[in-house]
């Protein structure tokens, strides 16, 4: 299937796709965006019920999928605008971290992913700021994909500021 560019390929037996954009996005390495991934998916979305989430890689590459291998997927429209929302985030507002964008019971939300280094310490820490889009997808699902990333980058301002205050 071919969203915006995009591939997505079936995983069989599953409701998970492998999700192909073609080119480079964030700069967040393989070795430190999988450690903790479904923790702090499940720490923020998660939160609110079982979600569905697409994570792409910095190769462009990524996968989509829920909780388990066989997660309710969000319906084809919403799907599609997830996908591209994601690589739309992770190559143009990445901010040296990545975006994962989610689906839970009905709206799409986005996790940007950071990461602090401690002075004199040989460990980071992870920073999570989440936003969704304030609507659920029944009227979001109006809005441009334009819109649907400035309101996500809002958030993301938001939340960065909150973060730098404490």
């Amino acid at each position: 299937m071919l969203i915006g560019g995009t591939r997505t390929l079936p995983i069989v037996g599953t409701t998970q796709r492998l999700v192909d954009c073609g080119r480079p996005l964030h700069p967040v390495s393989d070795d430190d965006l999988f450690p903790g991934l479904l923790h702090d998916i499940n720490s923020t979305a998660g939160i609110e019920g079982p979600w569905y989430a697409v994570v792409m890689l910095s190769n462009g590459r990524g996968k989509a999928g829920g909780i388990s291998e066989t997660s309710r997927m969000p319906p084809p429209d919403a799907f599609d605008r997830m996908v591209d929302l994601a690589v739309k985030l992770n190559a143009e507002a990445h901010h040296n971290g990545h975006w994962i964008v989610a689906w839970v019971n009905g709206w799409i939300s986005g996790i940007w992913r950071g990461f602090a280094a401690h002075v004199g310490e040989d460990k980071r820490s992870t920073i999570l700021i989440e936003t969704d889009l304030a609507e659920p997808w029944v009227r979001a699902c109006l809005w441009s994909l334009n819109e649907m990333a400035e309101r996500i980058e809002a958030g993301y301002a938001e939340g960065i500021e909150r973060y730098r205050q404490h």
